[in-house]
């Protein structure tokens, strides 16, 4: 079976903070995943990059930007993500920043491949999510290709010309507004995510090259990569499935989620028996948690809800929500916005 990736809480908690930078409200959004801004600040545990992807995607909906995972890995504020990207503005040369970044990138994000290659006179920054159980992708590949992008521009100049960019997804509706953002020419549909530039970059001196720190954030960074929560348990990560699903309205089934995770629909059945849980007594868990969230964060009606929920009629909606609560949702909305 797959295992399901992570990413750590400090992404997250800087995505959330760049999305309040942007105008939007995080608390709106991560309602629609069953979660809060306060569980994601006091949470000590990796997020399921599924949920991180998610964001993106609720957020890119919401603001009606196809590219805006392109303006918010401008934005981003990397520093803040500590010593990953230590090493790489304190190393000698740019080649020297990447490869180390890349290299420590499981840190920071299992699951998950980065790579630094070089063919000839043409260097090429790779990366791409490995977990299948990540349907919502789209926005990461534009957030996190812009925020390469920046680190590259940052040490070698905003004027200096890279060759192509590679996307996995199909963008060719939007063609024009990447190529406008990145400067050059840009293909969707390909294997990996990838920024192409010349070679010679790679030689270029990092302006804030420190050999102490440099060598100090790398040892912290051998820390973490042992000690990163690599990948969620199964029940976790199926809750994070499901979220990501039902807050995109796709298909929330056990065929589905089968499939994802890369089994039988007898073995991923055999395998929540083993964990003590079946999947429809997951799914009203979850539904009932996006539920509660979504009645308190936002001022959705309840048939919308409902049906955002994947509910046939709002009755089985309340009836269920009930049944699990103990009351109606409005009058959950009503004491949880008077408490």
């Amino acid at each position: 079976m797959q295992a399901s990736g992570t990413i750590a809480p400090q992404a997250t908690t800087l995505l959330l903070d760049a999305l309040a930078s942007k105008g939007q409200e995080p608390e709106s959004i991560l309602a629609r995943l069953g979660l809060t801004r306060s569980s994601i600040a006091e949470s000590s545990d990796s997020t399921p990059l599924a949920i991180f992807t998610t964001i993106l995607e609720a957020a890119a909906r919401e603001k009606g930007d196809i590219t805006f995972g392109l303006k918010l890995g401008r934005s981003y504020n990397l520093p803040a993500l500590g010593s990953i990207a230590t090493v790489f503005f304190t190393a000698p040369t740019l080649g020297w920043a990447f490869s180390k970044f890349t290299s420590y990138f499981s840190s920071l994000q299992s699951n998950t491949e980065a790579r630094l290659d070089v063919s000839g006179d043409l260097a090429r920054l790779s990366y791409s999510i490995s977990d299948p159980t990540v349907r919502l992708r789209h926005q990461d590949a534009d957030f996190t290709v812009a925020l390469e992008h920046k680190m590259l521009t940052d040490i070698i100049g905003p004027r200096r010309a890279i060759s192509h960019v590679d996307l996995e997804h199909d963008c060719a509706r939007d063609v024009d507004a990447y190529r406008s953002y990145f400067g050059c020419a840009v293909q969707s549909g390909r294997p990996r995510n990838a920024i192409y530039f010349p070679a010679a970059y790679l030689e270029h001196s990092v302006p804030g090259a420190d050999p102490v720190a440099n060598a100090k954030a790398e040892g912290e960074l051998q820390e973490k990569r042992s000690t990163l929560q690599q990948e969620v348990d199964l029940v976790t990560a199926l809750q994070a499935w499901m979220s990501a699903a039902i807050a995109r309205a796709f298909d929330a089934d056990v065929e589905h989620a089968a499939a994802d995770f890369g089994v039988s629909l007898r073995t991923f059945q055999r395998r929540l028996a083993e964990c003590g849980v079946n999947f429809l007594d997951i799914r009203n868990k979850v539904r009932v948690q996006i539920a509660k969230c979504m009645l308190v964060a936002t001022d959705i009606p309840l048939t919308t809800i409902a049906l955002q929920l994947g509910y046939s009629e709002p009755s089985a909606f309340s009836r269920n929500f009930r049944s699990q609560v103990g009351e109606t949702p409005a009058d959950y909305r009503t004491r949880e916005r008077h408490i």
